[in-house]
C-alpha cells in the first residue's frame, strides 16, 4: 500500500482496536456486557417473527423494549451522579435502577407507558445524532492532528501554501450538493421537511466554497479539516436523495448502524484516553512519538468543553453516558421496526419523515451549524483556533510535485542513477560525521540532501539554505 493508504488504514484500525480494547478492559467490561444483553435481546425481536412465522406477544415486546430504554436511562444517571464510585456500586445501581424504571413503564397504575417511553427514546435518538455529527468533525480533526497520519497526509505540502487539500474533489462535490438539493426541492414540494433540508444542502454547499477559492495563505490544516467534513456530508446527501425519492424503504439504515458503531468506538476510546490522561497516566502501548502527540493534543483541549466534562465526570462517567445514549438510539430503531408510535409524526416539520430520513435531515442541519460556527469561532476565539488548526510536523525536503515528476522521468530515462545518488548521500553524510568528530568543517544533512535533489533535478548548484524543515503549522488566521 502507499503511505497515504497505510496511514488512513492505521488510523481507522487504531480507533477500532483501542475502542474495543477499552470496552473489553476490566474498567468497562461489566458495562459492555450489560449493554450487549439488552441490544441483542431487543434486536432479536425484529427477526423473530420473520424467521419463525410466529408473532411475539405484546407483553414480551414491552418487557424487552422498556428494559432497554430503562438501561439507557440508568447508564446516563450513573454516568452523571456515580461516575467516581466503585464498579461494584455502579453495577448494583445499574441492575436495580434498570429494573425499577422498567417496572414504572409496565405498571398500569403509574401514568408512564408506551408513549412516554417513545418520547424519551426520541430525545436520546436526537442526542445521539448530535453527538454523532460533532464526533465526525472531531474525527477528521484527529486524523490530521495525529502525528503520523497528519505528517504523511501533508507530506511535501509547503506551510505557506494555504490551499485546501483535495480541493478539486471538493469543488465537484459542491456542484453535486447544489444539484441534488435543487432536485429534491423541485421534486418533493409535498414535504416541508425535505424542502427545508434541500435549502440546508444548498446553503452548506455555497458556504463550503469559501476556503476553496484560496483567499487564505495559511491555516491549510483547518480548512482541509473543514472541507473534508463537508465532503463527508455528501454521503448523507446522496442517501437522503435515494431515500426521499424512493416509494419504499427500510426504517433502519445499515450505513447508520455500522458507522454509528464506529463513531461510538471512536467516542469511547477518546473519552477513555482523556480520562486516563487526567488521572496522570498514558497508555503504555503507545510509542514515544504517539505519547508526545497525545499529550500535546490533550493539553490544548484541557480547557475545552469536552475537557471540562472529562474532568468533572471522569473517563468512566463519559463512557457510561455515551453508551446510554447509544442504547436509546437503538431502542427507537427497534420500536419503529415493530410499528410502535413515533413522536416525530406529530410535528408538522417531521410528520412525513421516518426515523432514517429524519436522521439524515438532522445530521445535515447540525453539519451546517458546525461548519458556520467553526468559521466564526476560528476568527474570533484563539483557543478554538488552536484546537481546530492542530499543529502538524511538516517534512519539507521533498521538492514540489512538478519537480518530483521531473526527477521520476529522469530516473526512468536512465539520466540519473538513484543507487549512485543514494550512495553519494550516505558516503557524504558519513564523511561529514567523521569530520565533525575531529572538529573539521562539514556540511549539514540538509545541505547534503539539497545537493542530492539538485543533481536529480539536473541542477549543478547546491543551495546553502537548509531545506529539511520540521516545524508546526502556523495557527494564525489569514485575516489577522
Amino acid at each position: 500500500m502507499t503511505y497515504i493508504e497505510s496511514a488512513l488504514g492505521d488510523f481507522i484500525k487504531t480507533i477500532l482496536t483501542r475502542g474495543i480494547k477499552t470496552l473489553k478492559s476490566p474498567r468497562f467490561l461489566p458495562y459492555t456486557i450489560f449493554m450487549l444483553v439488552f441490544v441483542i435481546s431487543s434486536t432479536l425481536l425484529v427477526f423473530y417473527e420473520p424467521v419463525t412465522g410466529e408473532p411475539v406477544s405484546n407483553s414480551t415486546n414491552d418487557l424487552l423494549l422498556f428494559a432497554e430504554l430503562s438501561a439507557a436511562l440508568t447508564f446516563i444517571i450513573v454516568g452523571i451522579f456515580l461516575s467516581r464510585r466503585q464498579i461494584a456500586v455502579q453495577v448494583t445501581v445499574l441492575i436495580g435502577l434498570t429494573g425499577g424504571i422498567a417496572a414504572l413503564f409496565l405498571l398500569d397504575s403509574v401514568p408512564i407507558g408506551e408513549r412516554e417511553a417513545s418520547n424519551i427514546a426520541a430525545i436520546l435518538y436526537v442526542l445521539w445524532i448530535a453527538i454523532f455529527t460533532f464526533s465526525t468533525f472531531s474525527l477528521f480533526k484527529d486524523l490530521f492532528a495525529e502525528g503520523t497520519s497528519g505528517t504523511i497526509l501533508f507530506l511535501g505540502k509547503p506551510e505557506d501554501d494555504g490551499k485546501v487539500m483535495f480541493s478539486f474533489i471538493a469543488w465537484i462535490l459542491v456542484v453535486v450538493n447544489i444539484g441534488v438539493g435543487y432536485f429534491i426541492y423541485t421534486t418533493r414540494p409535498d414535504s416541508t421537511a425535505l424542502q427545508v433540508t434541500a435549502i440546508i444542502i444548498i446553503v452548506n454547499a455555497i458556504i463550503a466554497t469559501l476556503p476553496l477559492f484560496g483567499f487564505q495563505k495559511e491555516n491549510d490544516v483547518f480548512y482541509t479539516i473543514l472541507s473534508s467534513f463537508f465532503m463527508f456530508t455528501t454521503i448523507r446527501v446522496i442517501l437522503l436523495a435515494f431515500k426521499a425519492l424512493s416509494s419504499s424503504g427500510s426504517d433502519t439504515s445499515v450505513w447508520d448502524t455500522v458507522f454509528s458503531l464506529f463513531i461510538a468506538l471512536y467516542a469511547v476510546q477518546g473519552a477513555a484516553v482523556k480520562g486516563i490522561k487526567i488521572g496522570g497516566e498514558i497508555d503504555d502501548d503507545l510509542d514515544e512519538e504517539d505519547k508526545k502527540s497525545l499529550e500535546e493534543r490533550l493539553l490544548a483541549e484541557q480547557d475545552s468543553i469536552t475537557g471540562r466534562i472529562a474532568r468533572a465526570l471522569s473517563d468512566r462517567g463519559v463512557v457510561l453516558i455515551i453508551l446510554g445514549i447509544v442504547l436509546g438510539f437503538h431502542t427507537l430503531q427497534v420500536q419503529t421496526q415493530l410499528g410502535r408510535s413515533n413522536i416525530f409524526s406529530e410535528f408538522e416539520l417531521t410528520k412525513d419523515a421516518d426515523i432514517v430520513l429524519l436522521s439524515y435531515e438532522l445530521n445535515l442541519a447540525i453539519s451546517l451549524i458546525i461548519y458556520v460556527f467553526s468559521l466564526i469561532f476560528f476568527f474570533t476565539i484563539p483557543r478554538f483556533r488552536s484546537y481546530a488548526n492542530p499543529e502538524i510536523k511538516r517534512i519539507q525536503w521533498l521538492p514540489p510535485y512538478d519537480e518530483l515528476k521531473e526527477i521520476a522521468a529522469r530516473v526512468k530515462a536512465g539520466d540519473v542513477s538513484m543507487t549512485r545518488e543514494a550512495g553519494k548521500l550516505v558516503f557524504g553524510m558519513g564523511k561529514d560525521y567523521i569530520a565533525s568528530k575531529f572538529g573539521r568543517k562539514s556540511k549539514s544533512k540538509e545541505e547534503r540532501i539539497s545537493g542530492t535533489f539538485d543533481r536529480l533535478r539536473g541542477k549543478t548548484t547546491n543551495s546553502s539554505n537548509p531545506i529539511l524543515v520540521v516545524r508546526p503549522a502556523s495557527a494564525r488566521s489569514f485575516c489577522q
